[in-house]
């Protein structure tokens, strides 16, 4: 995948704008449910940070979300407060095993993983900020997601 992007990358899911930091490279979309795909600079591997406008739920996704670590960690929360949008920030630890969609094969086990995960909920929809990556990678990254989340704000 090119790590170049586009000269105007896409900022807007729904209703849901945000600001991208410049670190974060946009390249094309692995899947459709994606509306858009950042790459993150390596520090000890590729992290990816993708934007999906989902539904099943906040609960549904993170218990999911934790299902794709081989510990099944009990993911760290926090809620936050982006002007009148409420954020719910996950982090989940471990060996990474999942990402793939519903009946594809799972991934090889990746060690020293970490998701970083913001979920936004407005207009009936939720839109979901993964960071996925090695752990020295996500959290190199973790300045920028937080600057990103910051930057939300409906439109």
């Amino acid at each position: 995948a090119s790590t170049t992007p586009p000269s105007e990358p896409p900022k807007a899911a729904g209703e849901l704008v945000w600001d991208a930091p410049p670190a974060f490279a946009t390249v094309p979309n692995a899947s459709p449910m994606r509306k858009v795909t950042y790459k993150i600079a390596k520090m000890s591997g590729d992290a990816e940070l993708s934007v999906i406008v989902a539904g099943g739920g906040v609960e549904a996704n993170v218990a999911r979300w934790a299902g794709q670590f081989q510990e099944k960690p009990t993911p760290k929360r926090q809620d936050r407060k982006v002007g009148p949008l409420a954020v719910t920030i996950v982090e989940l630890d471990g060996t990474f095993t999942g990402g793939g969609m519903p009946g594809m094969a799972p991934a090889a086990p990746k060690a020293k993983w970490k998701m970083l995960a913001a979920i936004v909920e407005s207009g009936g929809e939720a839109t979901f900020f993964k960071l996925t990556g090695p752990a020295a990678t996500v959290a190199s990254a973790r300045k920028d997601f937080d600057a990103l989340v910051a930057s939300l704000r409906l439109k």
